[in-house]
């Protein structure tokens, strides 16, 4: 927390941090334009300093730009918090991080979109539904995977009743395999734009229309390429809003002990999925 010397000269200016990866070179630009929206509404300014998480840097440095508070997001773990630590200001983390410590942290309920797709291919007739997601323990993904199991075993499915599609191994590519089966899912939900293209290309190879003979929802915002493709929107720019407004909440003296803040996603219906006159 903020020293009371520090708490009677607030400069009004707050710290939007990524923290990247050494090839890394997001900007998270969605996440910052919902930070500038309550930066415009409460007269407060915002610097952009973007950090790679293996060039930790001695404190010090950090004291010259005098800030109230800070807003973390990306490759967030214990040595970056101890790296800001002498700062002495609050510090509110955007979605996934590695911390031990409890943190104010703001994220998306990624179980909760997890569920949301299901909803919506169920309310459409889906009953045989398949998950495109990366084998490996990735944070955003693994709690949408549990959510998208959580509901279509809260149907009644059971495991083998739906599919979870992970990249080829070993030559063999279980997308493909999948879609040439007769009893093949009649709806894919993909985590990640990329694979989107990865599975229309497939689809297409055999035979396969979106969405007359395939329905395709995504999570994540579609590509330029991909407008309408129907998706549960990971809503970056409210957990933007919602992170500064309560970072500059902390910084003004508000004691909220650390807690996490979890956003709703939404979805938003594009072409891409069909209503089923029968569940085959």
């Amino acid at each position: 927390m903020r020293s009371k010397e520090r708490n009677a000269t607030c400069s009004g200016l707050y710290s939007f941090t990524p923290v990247l990866a050494a090839d890394e070179a997001g900007t998270y630009a969605e996440f910052l334009q919902g930070v500038a929206e309550i930066g415009i509404a409460k007269r407060k300014r915002i610097v952009y300093e973007p950090v790679r998480s293996g060039e930790l840097r001695h404190p010090g440095f950090w004291n010259s730009i005098q800030v109230d508070g800070r807003l973390l997001i990306g490759r967030v773990d214990e040595a970056i918090l101890e790296q800001f630590e002498p700062e002495g200001v609050p510090v509110v983390v955007l979605g996934y991080h590695q911390c031990r410590r409890p943190v104010w942290n703001v994220h998306l309920d990624l179980a909760a979109a997890g569920r949301m797709a299901v909803h919506h291919l169920w309310e459409l007739g889906h009953r045989r539904m398949a998950l495109l997601c990366q084998a490996g323990s990735y944070d955003y993904q693994t709690e949408f995977r549990h959510g998208f199991e959580d509901a279509l075993q809260g149907k009644g499915l059971r495991p083998g009743d739906y599919e979870i599609i992970t990249p080829e191994t070993d030559d063999v590519d279980p997308l493909a395999e999948s879609l040439r089966r007769p009893s093949r899912p009649t709806a894919v939900v993909a985590v990640e734009g990329g694979r989107v293209s990865r599975l229309r290309e497939q689809a297409r190879e055999f035979g396969l229309r979106v969405p007359e003979d395939l329905s395709l929802a995504l999570f994540g915002r579609p590509g330029l390429s991909d407008p309408n493709l129907t998706h549960v929107d990971p809503a970056p720019e409210e957990i933007g809003r919602r992170g500064m407004d309560l970072l500059v909440r902390l910084a003004e003296g508000a004691a909220e002990p650390p807690s996490r803040v979890l956003i709703r996603p939404s979805l938003r219906e594009g072409n891409t999925c069909r209503r089923l006159e029968h569940c085959p």
